[in-house]
């Protein structure tokens, strides 16, 4: 053999001088015999290493020692084998010292190149062609301490457990004590044992339960069975565990946790997956482990609030967050939280504050419905502020409150305008105050008082009708208003009087008040006095009397003219009868 071997050795007998002498002549015709040759004198010469051993280097201090509890400690064991000065390499309870010698071989345990393509979740899985058996060599002149060790050992190292007390009965048969030397000692040969329970069920659950743990999937038997083999062939447990950590499908299945928890993408060079690969190495994490961790972390709760913010606009309190970590763990994944953020009561509820905030009115169940599924397809709060101001709806908002406000139909430049406004955070309220408040509205209102009271309205009156739209009005109940005001009372009294020298009734001012209020002008009003049967009777009068005779067509429109553009009742009759005298 070409290994390099490496010695362990601890004492309770507080001998130093039995602790240090196996065997005053052995023969080295083996790596473990030369070792323990080696071993028996501070001048002998190991042949299968270079230069000269010495006690010391096999003392429990020694850098031997101290190197072969490193290679116990990284082949993934928990053997009881330590470099202290106060602990024992054979854990037992025998008075004699126990020896023990550890074999790092050099060779590599190299699997069939021509291994079936086994599949977990559809991805090839094949053992690590680079893994490395342990092989401990005990020696002691305690028979049971000697068998107990080596059944410790292999229990430690292929299933990963002690031996209870009825084990360490049962497989005492399994154990093959061999003479070593003429002083009494023995070495064990425990691979029957290795073999025996690398095949156990027990071996099988183990192996099939670590790739559920650290891949999140079944084995497939043959793969199992491979594992199996190895450990016969001196694999560690541990190993063998460390290589499943390392494999591609446990990468996958981290990214794959990251992504179906918390929606992000990452790869296997990012540094979360080597944290948690590390972890489920050296400190018992596994992916159950790892589910909770990362759907309880700051993460997590940061991507929550942040689809609460992005869909809803909105906060989550600390109950809301700790719900949906709870939901994460125990199955829910990113889709479901957004599909439940974006279809909830609070989306519902957001949407309809969107509609009434902008536009004023109260979406149907087919917008809100339609807007949900657009958030659980993508698009976020602002995509709905923005969608909900630039629609249809929008636009026909716009064009509505001019109408109820002030009269007018908005230009196509005016409405953009607006749903430009709407989509940077102005509200309906805005829209209704700036068109009721505007200086196009002011105009529409002195223009109401002059067409429907022949008045020019103040500025007091108009801020005060300005005031009334912003505050529910509307433009048809301001006509209605100043057109049966006291200022159209008295414009209906002046006009009747100016054109007809009469005073009109109560029945004549309030149907006048009734037309203006229905659209008829003050213009129009002047025009249908001036030109009504009354008129044209006063007229026919004043004929008769400068003329004994009715008016021409063209003589009483000409008199109904001069009536509709100012002239008075006096002023008519005196131009009829001076030229009857001219």
């Amino acid at each position: 053999m070409t290994d390099t071997s490496l010695l362990l050795s601890s004492s309770t007998t507080g001998d130093s001088t039995n602790d240090q002498v196996i065997a005053g002549t052995v023969s080295t015709s083996s790596t473990t015999d030369a070792l323990a040759a080696g071993y028996a004198g501070s001048t002998s010469t190991d042949t299968t290493t270079s230069g000269s051993l010495s006690s010391p280097d096999y003392t429990q201090t020694g850098g031997v020692v101290s190197n072969a509890a490193d290679v116990l400690s990284s082949s993934g064991t928990t053997s009881s084998a330590v470099s202290s000065g106060t602990s024992s390499a054979a854990a037992n309870s025998s008075s004699t010292g126990a020896i023990q010698f550890l074999s790092a071989q050099s060779a590599m345990l190299v699997t069939s190149s021509t291994a079936a393509a086994d599949t977990i979740n559809d991805t090839n899985f094949v053992w690590s062609s680079s893994l490395s058996p342990t092989t401990p060599f005990f020696v002691t002149n305690d028979q049971s301490a000697l068998t107990n060790q080596s059944i410790s050992w292999v229990f430690q190292s292929v299933l990963g457990r002690d031996p209870t007390s009825a084990e360490l009965t049962t497989y005492a048969s399994q154990i093959t004590l061999s003479p070593l030397g003429s002083e009494g000692f023995m070495y064990s040969n425990y691979s029957g044992l290795v073999s025996t329970l690398a095949y156990s069920s027990e071996a099988y659950q183990t192996l099939s339960s670590y790739f559920v743990d650290y891949t999140g999937e079944q084995a497939s038997n043959s793969i199992i069975t491979q594992g199996q083999a190895l450990l016969a062939k001196q694999d560690t447990l541990g190993s063998l565990k460390n290589d499943i950590i390392s494999s591609d499908q446990t990468t996958d299945a981290i990214i794959s946790l990251y992504s179906d928890k918390l929606g992000l993408t990452l790869t296997a060079s990012d540094p979360q997956v080597s944290s948690w690969e590390n972890a489920m190495t050296g400190e018992g994490v596994t992916l159950t482990t790892a589910l909770q961790s990362v759907t309880h972390g700051i993460e997590a709760q940061s991507i929550i609030s942040s689809v609460y913010s992005s869909k809803l606009n909105y906060t989550p309190g600390a109950n809301e967050i700790s719900a949906w970590e709870n939901e994460l763990e125990n199955g829910g994944t990113y889709n479901t939280l957004v599909s439940s953020v974006s279809s909830g009561i609070e989306a519902q509820s957001i949407i309809t504050n969107v509609y009434q905030q902008k536009i004023g009115i109260t979406p149907s169940s087919g917008a809100i419905s339609a807007w949900e599924n657009f958030f659980i397809n993508g698009a976020n709060y602002t995509a709905l502020v923005n969608g909900v101001s630039h629609g249809s709806e929008a636009n026909a908002a716009v064009a509505a409150v001019y109408e109820q406000k002030i009269g007018v139909t908005p230009s196509t430049v005016e409405i953009s305008s607006w749903e430009d406004y709407f989509a940077q955070g102005a509200s309906y309220r805005d829209l209704v105050n700036g068109v009721s408040e505007g200086q196009q509205a002011r105009q529409v209102i002195a223009s109401t008082y002059l067409d429907k009271s022949g008045v020019v309205a103040s500025s007091a009156q108009i801020d005060a009708w300005a005031s009334y739209l912003a505050s529910g009005g509307t433009y048809q109940i301001m006509v209605k208003t100043i057109s049966h005001g006291i200022e159209a009372q008295g414009m209906i009294t002046n006009a009747y009087q100016k054109i007809l020298d009469i005073t009109p009734s109560a029945a004549q001012i309030s149907a006048w008040q009734d037309t203006m209020s229905n659209g008829t002008t003050y213009a129009t009003f002047i025009a249908t006095l001036s030109h009504g049967v009354e008129a044209q009777s006063m007229i026919t009068q004043f004929y008769m009397t400068s003329f004994v005779r009715a008016p021409t067509d063209a003589e009483l429109e000409a008199a109904m003219t001069l009536l509709q553009n100012g002239a008075t009742y006096t002023e008519v009759k005196n131009t009829i009868a001076s030229s009857a005298h001219s």
